[in-house]
């Protein structure tokens, strides 16, 4: 049996890393400047503006020498070696920034924006619990660093996938500061995780509101109008991300799975096709153009997308199942190569009923009725036992062992658990044929 590739419903917005958490922690490093200061910056203020200006212009030789010449103006400052730590991170110098950390931690060490920094510091090496220590630090010496919540927030949506706490911290983020698209983007994420659409609908306008060009938050509100069941609005917000960011993506992506959905399986392929040779490692690419060939009923076009996706994923799973479906098709060639897909997938996942039916198919095909029947009565006894397109599979093959009775048993139960299951049509034209 074949499985569908979902929508990529995944936070695309990554947790902020150092400049970032520099930039949006609030507490001793956020106070606000005085009107003589607006007026004429200091020496350390004009250094950090051209440190930063030097890392946007990727002239990481200056930005040093400017942070350096400000920590020299104060070295009370924790800025400049957040600065050095910065322009090490960005320029590929990873043996730089322990130490440009720790010397802003000495200076500081319950500065909400050094604790911030190390947590995200933590988070890139995959440090996660030192991460989430230094966050919520951090949020202990200022329980309002409107960033903190909402890097802590990410943290807790794609490390601990508990949407429901994250949903909490960037509500909280927001009841502080509710000028910020990527939180409301945020927030309705982990509402649309948690099955609660309408209210994503309401924090992904806010979103569009606050930052009406941004490719991210007209997908996010594609997503929730589709997750209502939407789909013409969710098309148009597609459409709209595409035209602020012609090659965003996820929004190609999320907008050609959607046409296959709604039964445009060609327009489809027609928007895969440009993004799999632009990115032929994208593995989610692959896949969609390998579901969308599949529901023309192009097999062979579709298995060589499932083996490209391969290619990028050997051990992925979807690809591994649904080409050696295809495969099982001898007019394909290569039904070695198909039994050996199945039989791997059985292995990442014995417990799927989906997989098991798709390894005793795969072996029926090949001849060894016995075996895929023996496999098959085994699943239906077991996991496969409520699934309409297992009890189908045992019809079919029970059919063409001759035992017509049980053959007969088997589709009726299929029909009976899910009179619109993939195969019904098949199922009802074998059962009259078996009259």
């Amino acid at each position: 049996m074949t499985t569908q590739l979902p929508l990529h419903w995944a936070l695309l917005a990554g947790l902020s890393l150092l400049l970032a958490a520099l930039q949006a922690a609030a507490g001793p490093l956020a106070a606000s400047p005085s009107a003589d200061q607006v007026a004429a910056p200091t020496e350390l203020q004009r250094l950090l503006a051209l440190g930063h200006a030097a890392i946007g212009k990727r002239e990481f030789a200056k930005a040093d020498e400017a942070f350096r010449a400000a920590s020299a103006a104060d070295p009370k400052s924790v800025e400049p070696w957040l600065g050095m730590a910065e322009t090490a991170r960005v320029s590929g110098q990873a043996k730089a920034i322990e130490p440009a950390l720790n010397k802003a931690r000495q200076i500081a060490p319950k500065s909400v924006a050094v604790l911030s920094a190390w947590a995200s510091w933590h988070y890139a090496n995959g440090r996660f619990d030192a991460a989430e220590a230094s966050w919520r630090s951090a949020l202990t010496e200022d329980p309002k660093a409107v960033g903190v919540l909402v890097d802590l927030g990410d943290f807790e949506f794609n490390v601990r996938q508990r949407p429901a706490q994250a949903a909490a911290l960037y509500e909280k983020a927001l009841q502080i500061d509710p000028s910020r698209a990527g939180a409301w983007h945020a927030l309705g994420t982990a509402h649309l995780a948690l099955g609660k659409a309408q209210p994503a609908l309401t924090h992904m306008r806010k979103a569009v509101e606050l930052s009406p060009g941004n490719p991210l938050a007209l997908t996010g509100l594609a997503r929730a109008h589709f997750a209502l069941g939407q789909r013409d609005e969710a098309l148009q917000q597609y459409e709209r991300a595409l035209v602020a960011s012609p090659r965003f993506a996820p929004a190609r992506l999320e907008r050609a799975e959607l046409l296959r959905l709604s039964g445009k399986p060609a327009e489809a392929v027609q928007a895969l096709q440009p993004l799999v040779q632009e990115q032929p490692k994208l593995l989610a690419a692959q896949l969609g153009l390998a579901l969308a060939w599949q529901a023309q009923g192009k097999s062979k076009e579709a298995l060589q997308a499932y083996q490209a996706a391969l290619a990028v994923d050997g051990g992925n799973l979807q690809a591994l199942n649904n080409a050696a479906w295809l495969a099982s098709d001898r007019a394909l060639g290569v039904p070695d190569q198909g039994l050996a897909w199945a039989k791997k997938a059985a292995t990442l996942r014995p417990a799927d009923p989906l997989v098991i039916g798709t390894l005793a198919w795969v072996e029926f095909q090949r001849g060894d009725r016995a075996g895929a029947t023996k496999r098959l009565r085994a699943l239906v006894a077991a996991s496969g036992a409520q699934r309409a397109e297992s009890h189908y599979l045992l019809g079919r093959v029970l059919s063409e062992s001759g035992d017509v009775p049980a053959a007969r048993a088997s589709l009726q139960k299929a029909l009976q658990l899910d009179p619109k299951f993939a195969f019904a049509a098949e199922t009802q034209q074998l059962l009259e044929s078996l009259r």
